[in-house]
C-alpha cells in the first residue's frame, strides 16, 4: 500500500460496492414484486432498498462528523474580508 493511502481505504471501497450490490439487488426484487403483482416481494424489495440507503448514509454522515479533520476545520478564524473576496468575481465591486 502506498504511504498517502489511508490504511481504511480498501475497507470503505468494499463497504461502498457492497451497499451499491445490496442496493441493486433490492431494487430487482421490487421489479419483479411489481412485475407480478406480488406486495409481499415489492415490499421486501423496496424496504430493503430504503434500509441499505439510510444505512449507508447515516453511517458515512456519522463518521464524517466524528472525523479529526471536521474538528479541526471548524475551529479555523476566516476573516469577513477573506471570504468578500472569494464570492466576489473580478466585475463585481464590493462597498
Amino acid at each position: 500500500m502506498a504511504e498517502t493511502t489511508p490504511h481504511l481505504a480498501p475497507i470503505v471501497v468494499l463497504l461502498f460496492l457492497g451497499a451499491v450490490f445490496l442496493t441493486g439487488v433490492s431494487l430487482l426484487l421490487l421489479l419483479y414484486g411489481a412485475a407480478r403483482r406480488s406486495k409481499r416481494y415489492a415490499r421486501i424489495g423496496g424496504g430493503s432498498a430504503l434500509a441499505v440507503v439510510a444505512c449507508y448514509a447515516l453511517l458515512l454522515c456519522g463518521v464524517s462528523l466524528a472525523s479529526s479533520e471536521t474538528r479541526r476545520t471548524a475551529v479555523k478564524n476566516v476573516s469577513l474580508s477573506s471570504v468578500i473576496r472569494s464570492f466576489a468575481s473580478a466585475g463585481m465591486t464590493c462597498r
